[in-house]
């Protein structure tokens, strides 16, 4: 949250006029020649009214900024509890159909990729960033044919 409204242009730009006006009433008190005068006073008020002003609408946006963020965490919260409960229940028919992953693994063959003139090292866990894309896998699908009549995409 914090590094979002950091970044946020609106935000930055009236933390900076905030900034600039504190700079500008201490500059207003450093004058010598106007030291105790009508006019400093005067303008030093005005400057502090109007960073007082513009704090206390930094502070209202900041809160409105956290809300829709707040609001956004609960629909990302409410979006992965409705996963879970998909998994579940995709889990418990999967239980419950008897479905056999090692049988349907061993009658797939795993294809390796054609090693050319280069040799050819399996990959243990680590990876070099110049290699990253280059990598070639095969795999071999255990997954449960899609159930007919699925809800999901609803």
């Amino acid at each position: 949250m914090r590094n979002e409204i950091l970044s946020d242009d609106a935000h930055s730009a009236r933390r900076s006029y905030i900034d600039a006006l504190t700079t500008e009433a201490g500059r207003l008190k450093g004058i010598a020649t106007w030291k105790g005068g009508t006019m400093q006073k005067a303008l030093i008020e005005a400057v502090e009214q109007q960073r007082l002003k513009l704090m206390s609408q930094e502070g209202t946006a900041v809160r409105r900024s956290m809300g829709l963020m707040q609001l956004r965490l609960e629909d990302f919260d409410g979006q992965a509890e409705i996963v879970k409960l998909e998994m579940a229940d995709r889990e418990k028919n999967l239980l419950e159909s008897d479905y056999d992953q090692e049988k349907v693994l061993s009658t797939q063959r795993l294809d390796r990729p054609a090693v050319s003139s280069a040799e050819y090292w399996g990959f243990q866990g680590e990876y070099w960033p110049d290699e990253v894309g280059y990598y070639q896998y095969t795999v071999k699908n255990a997954c449960p044919p899609e159930p007919t009549g699925s809800t999901s995409g609803q």
